[in-house]
């Protein structure tokens, strides 16, 4: 039934090359944006324009996303506010 309601609006499954785009983009958005929410807008307007369906919120707000937004300003030598 998704596979039929996909088809018809023209959206991919969000699948594991979804989530290597949204890891890269995390990354990359990282380097330049210090609020969490304004790392999320970046990926979410990328799925979007590649047509991909949106993850549920929870997946986009868990433990995994607020952990890896300690990390990045580890990793990036920034500051970033959660």
């Amino acid at each position: 039934m998704l596979d039929t309601v996909r088809q018809q609006v023209n959206i991919k499954a969000f699948t594991v090359e979804g989530k290597a785009i949204v890891r890269e983009l995390a990354r990359e958005a990282a380097t330049t944006k210090q609020d969490l929410a304004d790392i999320i807008n970046v990926v979410i307007e990328e799925l979007v324009r590649q047509r991909f369906e949106l993850p549920g919120f929870q997946r986009c707000s868990g433990p995994r996303v607020r952990l890896v937004a300690r990390l990045i300003p580890v990793t990036f030598g920034c500051s970033m506010r959660v």
